[in-house]
């Protein structure tokens, strides 16, 4: 790897599934569930709807646990995300969401897909998610 002098290390956050997100998600499946008992339809309904919600809830949280996505950003590259694949190219959209808890991450990739990462601030190390915050401002604002 041939890396110019004054070339700092490309900084990579390996984004782990966030328990917040997983608790927000189980509870408000959890209040859709009681919700469905809660209304005037008849009783095979409500089951069917519970079962529906419950459903689901739990593939929610099976996808959140299967997602491991890592950013890349150096210098000479940019912007890079990982998924099951190697890395790829993508430019981080000004629609980018940045607060001090969350970080709705918008993406457009070479193809011209565009996608949303949620990151948590339990998804990152506090150090790593100030970083990344940092970064992205930083690299957003110049576009």
């Amino acid at each position: 790897m041939n890396r110019q002098k004054n070339q700092p290390p490309p900084l990579v956050w390996e984004i782990k599934p966030s328990y917040r997100l997983k608790t927000i998600l189980l509870a408000s499946h959890l209040l859709a569930g009681a919700a469905c008992f809660a209304n005037g339809l008849a009783l095979p309904l409500q089951v069917l709807l519970a079962v529906m919600v419950s459903l689901s809830g739990w593939i929610s949280v099976k996808k959140i646990d299967s997602a491991h996505n890592r950013l890349k950003f150096s210098e000479q590259s940019g912007w890079e995300l990982s998924g099951n694949e190697g890395f790829s190219s993508v430019q981080v959209l000004k629609s980018t969401v940045i607060t001090t808890y969350i970080i709705i991450l918008r993406t457009k990739s070479q193809n011209k897909i565009k996608s949303t990462i949620l990151v948590l601030s339990d998804a990152l190390s506090e150090d790593d998610f100030r970083q990344l915050i940092v970064k992205l401002k930083t690299t957003v604002i110049q576009q």
